[in-house]
């Protein structure tokens, strides 16, 4: 691998810059109050949700997404979602459950599956090959947690019974899957696993044992966006529209505040900025795989009475952090505010971006703290900048230039 090499003269300081190339809303969506946008009043922040008054989701997992379930339409649960099954091998299981497990009504039915499950299913111990998929349950029956909870799922929706899967954690013991199923007009919270199931309503008996941290389907749905529950928030899933260049994400949905906007899908390419509320606080867990669903966002803004998070020149900052939270990965500019030490990977995985500039104030680049940005052209550090590490701009051309000295947006002062 070629390396290029800067040296740069400061006073009492040399420096080795080493550089290698390497809808189930009842009201429609125009309706929504959660989707006024309001002008903030500064700059090119133009378009916020306004706050409409939902409540927050409690902090309580087990609660919240009883909140959430409560509300939303059981049809939505008969969807085979993330099973991977065969329509033949749907069929069969369907033809075993009638000829074995319906009962008269839906209570006595789901009695007898769940009973089925925990008397022939054997978890997978140790060395012993563990099977998820339902068919294959179905047929060794052995397997782990999420096994139970694939063909627990499998069996009610041969039956038309809604289901779906969560994933989560098992008191203090360790991750857990299991199930929601709607039998008779009642939420019911049902792990095989640990022949134990819940009234969904008596959230006192389960909260500590079976704690959600996601779903597997959609809750909500309207003609622009798909809502879910993910890392314990009302998620914003999908972006379902394409038009104009700006994206707002709504406060609201099925009468609770939205609190993340981590998207499962790529977001439109039409969409160059994204506005956020006061509401939106987290990006969900992967901030890589928040890129590359919204690669082609610019330039984020953000309400300034956002509790945690802030935004300087299109970049995303947590309230209380000085390095950036994230960097939209469509940029071409990148104006970072003060950082005095750059640390590794502070700017990483851009494809798109030719500039980045470093405020005054700033005194140390790491190794690494640029990485990755196959377009990058040039990188402007103050005088201020005393270390830059070997290696501190690293799979990027061989010909990135370095300037020092004070700059604007418009002009470059040597």
């Amino acid at each position: 691998m070629r390396k290029c090499f800067l040296l740069l003269v400061l006073a009492f300081v040399t420096l080795s810059v080493f550089q290698s190339c390497s809808s189930d809303l009842e009201v429609p969506f125009e309706n929504d109050p959660s989707m006024t946008v309001t002008p903030s009043g500064a700059g090119n922040e133009d378009y916020f949700p306004m706050d409409d008054g939902a409540s927050a989701l409690s902090n309580d997992p087990a609660e919240a997404l009883r909140q959430l379930v409560v509300n939303i339409k059981p049809e939505r649960a008969l969807s085979k979602g993330d099973l991977i099954i065969t329509d033949e091998q749907f069929a069969e299981i369907k033809a075993f459950v009638d000829e074995n497990l319906r009962r008269d009504n839906e209570t006595d039915t789901y009695k007898a599956i769940f009973g089925w499950l925990v008397s022939n299913l054997q978890y997978a111990h140790g060395s012993t090959v563990a099977y998820l998929d339902p068919y294959d349950v179905f047929k060794r029956r052995t397997c782990v947690c999420q096994g139970y909870a694939n063909l627990l799922k499998t069996m009610l929706l041969t039956q038309n019974i809604p289901a779906f899967g969560a994933n989560g954690w098992l008191g203090n013991i360790g991750a857990h899957a299991w199930n929601y199923t709607y039998v008779d007009d009642e939420w019911i919270v049902s792990d095989a696993t640990n022949n134990q199931w819940f009234f969904m309503k008596d959230v006192s008996k389960y909260r500590n044992q079976l704690i959600p941290f996601s779903t597997e389907i959609s809750l909500f749905e309207d003609d622009r966006f798909t809502y879910d529950f993910q890392e314990r928030q009302l998620n914003v899933s999908e972006v379902k529209y394409a038009d104009g260049a700006h994206l707002t994400i709504p406060f609201s949905v099925g009468g609770y505040k939205i609190t993340s906007f981590c998207p499962a899908k790529p977001v439109p390419e039409n969409f160059k900025q994204l506005y956020l509320g006061k509401n939106i606080l987290t990006f969900g867990a992967s901030l890589n795989f928040f890129s590359e669903c919204t690669n082609s966002i610019e330039e984020v803004f953000i309400d300034s009475a956002n509790p945690e998070l802030s935004t300087y020149k299109g970049v995303v900052y947590g309230r209380y952090q000085q390095a950036p939270y994230y960097i939209p990965a469509g940029m071409k500019r990148v104006e970072l505010r003060l950082l005095e030490k750059v640390e590794k990977n502070t700017i990483y995985n851009l494809p798109y971006v030719e500039e980045i500039v470093f405020a005054e104030g700033t005194k140390y680049l790491e190794a690494y703290a640029i990485e990755n940005c196959p377009r990058l052209k040039r990188v402007y550090v103050p005088e201020t900048v005393t270390v830059i590490e070997e290696n501190a701009i690293y799979r990027c051309p061989s010909d990135v230039e370095i300037v020092r000295g004070i700059t604007g947006i418009h002009n470059v002062q040597m």
